[in-house]
């Protein structure tokens, strides 16, 4: 990986982000997590996320976000909702700080409706003229329940995100 990050062309690295171009990228996710410190149990859940990203400057791109989920212990469920992210730095050079907020809201979890909030904070690693891209970095992760309906309020949870994306 290293050698491959290393061999790309500047040139080709000037055209990880701009204004008008599109990015697709897929994220994999697995989760192992207590509702409470005092949950004896462990959740653990497997996460695929679809998102699409115009971008409308050379640094801000936005665009709509799916994932479907599946919990140890229910049938798998979707989210729909949005991101936006921000390039920073040098937009030509080989790692692309970006910043990155999505909101989702659950479609037919078993457990309940619900909205999330994910903030993630990382780098973009540009893999030369073919536009393919490699991200990694933490986010932290929060969803909003109805107490009444749920007994609980909120669930959270931090960790490691890796994911592959397309410039096109």
């Amino acid at each position: 990986m290293a050698i491959l990050v290393t061999a790309v062309a500047p040139a080709a690295l000037a055209q990880a982000v701009g204004a008008g171009k599109n990015e697709l990228g897929t994220e994999l996710t697995f989760h192992s997590s207590k509702l409470s410190s005092d949950d004896a149990d462990r959740s653990t859940s497997l996460d695929w996320t679809v998102s699409y990203g115009r971008f409308l400057t050379d640094r801000f791109a936005a665009g709509p976000v799916f994932r479907i989920a599946k919990n140890n212990d229910t049938d798998a469920f979707g989210y729909l909702g949005g991101v936006g992210r921000y390039y920073f730095g040098d937009l030509s050079g080989r790692f692309l700080p970006v910043a990155e907020v999505s909101v989702a809201r659950s479609m037919n979890d078993p457990s309940a409706d619900y909205t999330d909030l994910q903030v993630f904070g990382g780098v973009v690693v540009p893999m030369g003229a073919s536009g393919a891209r490699f991200r990694v970095g933490p986010y932290f992760y929060r969803a909003f329940y109805d107490e009444d309906e749920t007994g609980y309020s909120n669930f959270q949870s931090f960790g490691v995100s890796w994911s592959v994306a397309l410039l096109f």
